[in-house]
């Protein structure tokens, strides 16, 4: 199902879509090629072989691949956009047939792909050339959005070029019917003057009714088809709008499954920075009490031998006392590498504290300005269709509302 739009015939679409909703609209495109009963997939899904016709909706991308065993297979971007039949009128959506044209491997035989073997499928179309402008974007990407951008704003500047450019002609073909109808209602005819000689004189005469009654017929065919063509306009940019609204949606849940992203990366850093930290502390203050108990047993080991030289009665005391310093040692030791290992924890935690909030900040701040965008742009858009500024004024406050939200 297409949109057109034409000054002489009235589209049925005005007659199956409301300009209260915004339909997806269904359409089907014949794929054929050379060589045939190649395989097709649409999205990566088998959809069938050459020659077979696939479904698809005028609101979404697609990625078209053909393929045959022995074959450079062709990897294709379908795209929405703005189109125009052999009749002249402009319509929204894709193609109504796609031929592909295969080239033969160099030194392989002909053999076919497996139609359940999607890897393989996948493998061989990735290795196919890019398009003429532009490499194939997986449908859904942020580059394949950031293209169907672009091309929507092309397709609009079109649309609307070519709707001024009917209009003027529809308003011109009824001036031109008035000014006849006018004419044929007053018709005069020139004689000779009998009191003036070389001179002409205009004389009414009796007007031509039926071509009266053609004419004003002529003038409301011409009207009502003008009056339905820009219903059609209207509906045709009602479905440029929809894609616009749909692809706004499509980033901001980018934006939002970013932000989970991120939350979810920074939760796993957090984590392995603590267990690493914790790893780092358990190791060091291993070494350290190891060569702490090491300093006390050699601290021991001097003090009972500097006992043994001492009077036989005061060895033993001194070897008490000796000990309990060693063991207070020790216990200081013991305690130093705890809190040490207590502040090397806190500092790691409030480090990845203080990154989690400033990514969280960043975040945040990107999605009040894709809202605000949203925002301002809608209400710049009432204000526009209620024809409280104009289309001039509408595009030079759009354009100063992009430049102040990219600052």
């Amino acid at each position: 199902m297409r949109l057109s739009i034409s000054l002489l015939v009235a589209t049925a679409f005005l007659a199956g879509c409301s300009t209260d909703e915004d339909p997806v609209i269904s359409q089907t495109i014949m794929i054929t090629s050379n060589p045939v009963s190649a395989a097709v997939r649409l999205n990566g899904k088998a959809v069938g072989r050459t020659p077979t016709t696939i479904s698809v909706e005028s609101n979404s991308d697609y990625q078209l691949e053909v393929g045959k065993g022995g074959y450079v297979p062709s990897v294709t971007e379908l795209k929405p956009s703005l189109k125009t039949d052999s009749k002249g009128n402009m319509y929204y959506g894709f193609p109504e047939r796609i031929s592909v044209s295969l080239d033969v491997v160099p030194g392989s035989d002909d053999v076919k792909v497996p139609a359940d073997d999607a890897k393989e499928f996948k493998l061989l179309a990735e290795k196919a050339k890019s398009t003429e402008d532009r490499t194939i974007a997986e449908p859904g990407s942020n580059e394949s959005k950031k293209n169907s951008v672009v091309d929507l704003k092309e397709d609009v500047t079109k649309t609307k070029e070519k709707l001024a450019q009917r209009d003027a002609e529809a308003a011109a073909k009824i001036e031109a019917l008035k000014k006849s109808l006018a004419e044929a209602k007053a018709p005069e005819v020139a004689k000779p003057d009998p009191t003036k000689p070389n001179e002409v004189t205009a004389v009414p005469v009796k007007p031509d009714e039926a071509k009266i009654a053609a004419l004003e017929a002529q003038i409301l065919e011409q009207e009502k088809t003008a009056a339905e063509a820009r219903a059609t306009a209207a509906n045709l940019l009602k479905a440029l709008e929809s894609r616009t609204n749909e692809l706004i949606r499509l980033q901001r849940e980018g934006i939002d499954a970013a932000k989970a992203e991120a939350t979810k990366d920074i939760e796993a850093q957090k984590s392995v920075a603590a267990k690493e930290a914790e790893e780092k502390a358990k190791v060091e203050t291993a070494k350290q009490l190891a060569e702490a108990q090491k300093i006390a047993e050699e601290q021991k080991v001097a003090a009972a031998q500097e006992a043994e030289g001492r009077a036989k009665a005061e060895s033993s005391k001194q070897l008490e006392v000796a000990k309990e310093e060693a063991d207070k040692q020790l216990a200081s030791v013991q305690r130093i590498m705890e809190e040490q290992k207590t502040l090397a924890a806190k500092a790691e935690e409030q480090r990845i504290a203080a990154d989690l909030q400033r990514v969280a900040a960043e975040l945040e701040a990107k999605k009040r300005t894709y809202a605000e965008f949203n925002s301002r742009y809608a209400l710049l858009e009432s204000r526009r269709r209620n024809k409280i500024i104009s289309e001039e004024e509408f595009k030079d406050q759009l354009s100063a509302l992009r430049k102040e939200l990219t600052k």
